[in-house]
Parts: structure tokens; C-alpha cells; sequence
């Protein structure tokens, strides 16, 4: 394992108990969204700033004269977002809804059931752990997302395909996180 995903590894275990608290996830979910929120009044603000540069010669555009409305943003298909993440989990946190996070997981389940892989955690579940992870870790989103969730599945003992989770758990984690991960998810 490269040092930088041990390091991502390890700074998951290092923030993941405080991030897994009733109130921790609550406060970290109103977190995400005041960030997301923010962004996107920022992404206005710039559109707005990028229309008054160009001044009058916008109007003679194909759009006959008519002012973009500045909130019409590009929806992405699942698809392409699906093939965003197939490279990197860069777009995981820009989903604002959770109606697309949770048919990309689903699509995940499903993809690594045929794999032989049980996944028994439900789906919210695995949007709250993951939106955690990329918040406390932002470089792990460097990695695809199929990654992305194997780890997080892995770390969570529900990677079940057929292989010891202890092994698992320990080849991901290595000997001193792998028993920081067993304390804190309570398992002897």
C-alpha cells in the first residue's frame, strides 16, 4: 500500500469515531449543506460577474436577446455521474441530493453482490459514513469511488466475501489502525 492511501486510511480512523455521533452526524449533515449552499450562491455570483463583463454583446446571442436565467444550471444524467466516478469521487460531495447518492450506492451493492460480496449495511447508512469520510478526508476523493466505498465497507466489517474481515480490515488498515478500527466498532 502507498503511503498515500495509508494516510487516507488513517486519518479515516482518526476522525471517523468523533464523525459517527448521533450529534456529530446531524451537525456534519447541516454542515454539508450550508457548505453546498454556499458554493452555489458562490457559482451565482460568478455567473452574475461573468454576465456584466460581457455587457450588451450577450444579447445578440442565439437566445434573441433573452438574459440567461442564472439559476438554470446543467443537470447531470445518473449516467454521466456514474461515469464521473468510475475515475474519481471528486463529484460525491457536489451531490446535493440524496435521491442520486442513493442510486449510485445501490448501483454499487448490486455491482459487488455480483462480485459474491454481501453488503448488508443499508444505504442511508452508507451515505452518511461516506459523505463523513470525504468531508474529514477530502484527498480520498482522488480515488473511484468503487474504491471508495470497498474501504469504507471493508473498515465497517461489511465486506463479506467470504475472506476473514479481520484480514481485510488489517491489510487495509495495517496492524496499529486495524486495532484502533476493532476497538472502536466494539469487537474483540
Amino acid at each position: 500500500m502507498n503511503h498515500r492511501k495509508f494516510f487516507i486510511i488513517l486519518s479515516i480512523f482518526l476522525f471517523l469515531p468523533k464523525l459517527l455521533s448521533a450529534a456529530g452526524v446531524v451537525e456534519r449533515q447541516k454542515q454539508m449543506k450550508e457548505a453546498q449552499r454556499k458554493a452555489i450562491e458562490e457559482q451565482v455570483l460568478q455567473q452574475q460577474r461573468m454576465q456584466q463583463q460581457e455587457g450588451p454583446a450577450r444579447n445578440q446571442d442565439s437566445f434573441a436577446g433573452q438574459r440567461r436565467n442564472i439559476y438554470d444550471e446543467k443537470e447531470l444524467d445518473i449516467k454521466d455521474v456514474w461515469r464521473q466516478l468510475e475515475t474519481s469521487s471528486v463529484l460525491w460531495p457536489k451531490i446535493i441530493d440524496d435521491e442520486p447518492k442513493r442510486k449510485t450506492i445501490e448501483m454499487y451493492i448490486k455491482w459487488y453482490e455480483k462480485q459474491g460480496v454481501n453488503i448488508r449495511k443499508s444505504v442511508s447508512e452508507y451515505i452518511v459514513l461516506i459523505d463523513n469520510v470525504a468531508q474529514s478526508n477530502p484527498d480520498i476523493l482522488a480515488t473511484p469511488f468503487r474504491d471508495l466505498f470497498k474501504i469504507v465497507a471493508i473498515i465497517e466489517y461489511d465486506f463479506d466475501n467470504g475472506m476473514n474481515k479481520d484480514a481485510l480490515a488489517r491489510k487495509v488498515l495495517g496492524e496499529t489502525e486495524f486495532q484502533k478500527n476493532k476497538q472502536r466498532l466494539g469487537i474483540r
